[in-house]
């Protein structure tokens, strides 16, 4: 008897926590979708996280409800039905709701009443599938069908509701905002021959950590002649800092909330919305991608779009992850950690997410072969060619000699592996901007950067051996930067400070493009119409990046340019002009305002003098005056664009509440536009 009872009332709980489960699921999928317009989880996320939530409830309540059945046998009391309904439905009903808006509340610092108001609805619906899987005890065939539509028709509802739900999240998002901008044309054929293209990104590189833009300690020999051969800018700023997005943003020309990607190795690539690559090969262009990073596989990201030849070079890829099939479920639970709790609690209880980051690479070297090996492969069309190196990025471990060429005396424990890097990031491993260990980490970035330079060189020799630099335009960009301690930051994404989000751009196209240094800021979205200007193809209406060969040969200066950058979705914004920095908090905290011709460090936050104007303590009243007018500009261009990408101010701008922790304008500082 007691077997049987333990049996019942397992199976009963475990078909409560399957109904309760699969709901919060959908609920959470829901929620995720109405918060986030324009970036809602894709259907497969939505289905196996209904499955995977229901099935974990449903194995938490066949445990409870086996020791609630032999508690009860033990206790010679039979099961009543009353008791059993409320204690599972207050189990099944309560418990994972409440760990979903923790992390909802973590994730997104949304308004509190949504969270209490979505946890309200999952708790009423909750608690009513409970109620309508155990009131009915024992039926008749007639009533065993009316308990089991009732089971069936609670969800099925639910289902309803949190489609609907998904349709209003996202229906503000499915139009992308469109500029009438077109671009102007050149005869692709002006020097005799079709243009070849080559795009070259290299991760994590800073602008200031190369000799071209005035490092005078990284040695980048290669990057160098190439910049000095053709159009360098060190201005070039990243629409988001990190890997997908800003590579998303490279190749449709658009902001994050455009195409969509904004979540890193979550969001893929909208679909519909044009990209270089399907432009050029409408052109007649062979188009062929090489990278080195697992994030930029096809089911990561999408940005195989267009690409005839789409291939990774990753190093340490474990064979579970070498076939599209298990990239496909592996991305699937990214994007279910991202949404479910229960996902998440899985790997951080496993630890398996990070355990495969520790052990893969990318080498610069491998990539260039894999390069070098194309081009000798190649038919006679012209082509479109990306490689993307990833070796600056996390972990820090260069090959010999250049793991010890900018720090050959360091004898510490510190090596840049991925067990160092992910101690500095949760603080269990404790070192400051200043120390001998974030010299030595500086050392092995500095060296990371010199071997990817080395096989930069390699493929522009290539090009040159085989004929090929007169007409290719070569361009080089990084996708974002990383934080080395500055502003208590370390790594990426952290902020929209320079260091993470100013990266160097140069082109050179021999005979057609002049040596020329662009002081106008720029983004990494105007790469894709520059190059449909240069190659003569059409742009797409949907760009939201402006060529930069009206700078580049003098027709404008540029210097009234604004460009804008965004932090984890939306939660930091920024408007960066050609002195000066506004980084503004959309749901109302602190802004900063900097001047950076100078305050290259973003040390002096000139907010207080736009919210107080008082100059008698800190700085002269054309200070005062210089410091409005930037932020006056800045606020107004910002306003605009916030509104294009749908992004709500919880405030107007020309209020601001400056940040109390940073410095005030100090006597003496030379403002100017």
């Amino acid at each position: 008897m007691i077997a049987k009872s333990i049996i019942a009332n397992s199976s009963r709980a475990g078909l409560a926590g399957l109904a309760v489960g699969g709901a919060l699921g959908l609920l959470e999928a829901a929620f995720a979708a109405s918060a986030r317009p324009g970036r809602g989880p894709d259907i497969d996320v939505i289905i196996i996280g209904a499955l995977a939530n229901g099935a974990a409830l449903a194995a938490v309540m066949l445990v409870v409800g086996a020791f609630v059945g032999l508690g009860l046998r033990l206790a010679r009391r039979a099961p009543a039905a009353t008791t059993l309904t409320r204690a599972y439905a207050a189990a099944a009903a309560l418990g994972f709701p409440l760990a979903a808006a923790v992390l909802w509340l973590a994730r997104r610092d949304p308004n509190a009443i949504v969270v209490l108001a979505t946890l309200g609805i999952a708790l009423v619906v909750g608690a009513a599938l409970a109620v309508a899987v155990y009131r009915l005890r024992r039926p008749s065939w007639l009533r065993g069908r009316a308990r089991t539509g009732a089971a069936i028709a609670a969800p099925a509802l639910l289902l309803v509701l949190a489609a609907v739900g998904l349709l209003i999240g996202s229906q503000a998002a499915s139009r992308p905002f469109v500029s009438a901008r077109h671009s102007a044309t050149v005869s692709p054929t002006a020097v005799g021959q079709p243009i070849n293209v080559l795009i070259i990104t290299v991760d994590t590189l800073r602008w200031d950590r190369i000799g071209a833009c005035g490092d005078p300690i990284t040695r980048t020999p290669q990057i160098d002649a190439l910049a000095g051969a053709g159009v360098l800018s060190c201005q070039v700023i990243t629409p988001q800092p990190n890997t997908n997005s800003a590579h998303a943003s490279l190749f449709t020309g658009t902001y994050p909330n455009t195409h969509r990607v904004r979540e890193h190795m979550v969001d893929r690539l909208v679909s519909g919305l044009p990209t270089l690559t399907e432009a050029l090969k409408a052109q007649g262009y062979t188009t062929v991608g090489i990278h080195s990073w697992i994030s930029l596989d096809p089911p990561f990201s999408g940005l195989d779009r267009g690409f005839d030849s789409y291939q990774g070079y990753v190093v340490n890829l474990p064979s579970s992850l070498s076939h599209p099939t298990a990239q496909y479920f592996a991305a699937t639970f990214r994007r279910l950690r991202e949404y479910l709790q229960i996902v998440k609690t899985t790997e951080v209880i496993t630890g398996s997410g990070r355990a495969v980051e520790e052990e893969i690479d990318g080498r610069a070297d491998v990539t260039t072969d894999a390069v070098l090996h194309w081009l000798d492969e190649r038919d006679d069309r012209p082509f479109f060619l990306w490689v993307h190196y990833f070796d600056p990025h996390w972990p820090y471990t260069p090959p010999p000699p250049y793991d010890t060429m900018y720090d050959p005396s360091y004898d510490g424990s510190l090596d840049g592996s991925m067990k160092y890097v992910w101690g500095i990031r949760d603080g269990h491993v404790q070192i400051s901007p200043d120390s001998r260990e974030n010299q030595h980490l500086i050392a092995l970035y500095r060296g990371e950067i010199t071997f990817t330079d080395e096989q930069i060189g390699r493929l522009l020799k290539a090009l040159e051996e085989r004929g090929l630099t007169e007409r290719t335009l070569v361009i080089l960009t990084g996708d974002h930067g990383d934080n080395f301690g500055e502003h208590g930051q370390w790594f990426h994404p952290r902020s929209l400070y320079d260091s993470e989000i100013r990266v160097p751009l140069v082109m050179r196209l021999p005979g057609r493009l002049p040596a020329v240094r662009l002081s106008a800021p720029a983004s990494i979205l105007d790469i894709t119409p520059t190059v449909l200007e240069v190659v003569g193809a059409p742009a797409p209406a949907t760009l939201e990046g402006e060529s930069l060969l009206p700078v580049i040969d003098g027709r404008t200066s540029g210097v009234e340019r604004i460009v804008f950058t965004q932090f984890n979705g939306d939660r930091l914004v920024a408007a960066v002009g050609a002195n000066w920095k506004l980084i503004a908090d959309p749901l109302g905290g602190a802004h900063e305002l900097y001047h950076l011709a100078s305050d290259p460090e973003e040390l002096v936050n000139l907010a207080t003098l736009v919210t107080s104007g008082d100059a008698s303590d800190h700085s002269s009243a054309a200070a005062v005056s210089a410091a409005r007018e930037a932020w006056s500009r800045l606020a107004d261009a910002l306003t605009v664009w916030l509104e294009r990408q749908r992004i709500e101010l919880s405030e107007p701008l020309h209020r601001p509440q400056a940040d109390s922790h940073a410095h005030s304008g100090p006597a003496g500082l030379a403002l100017s536009d």
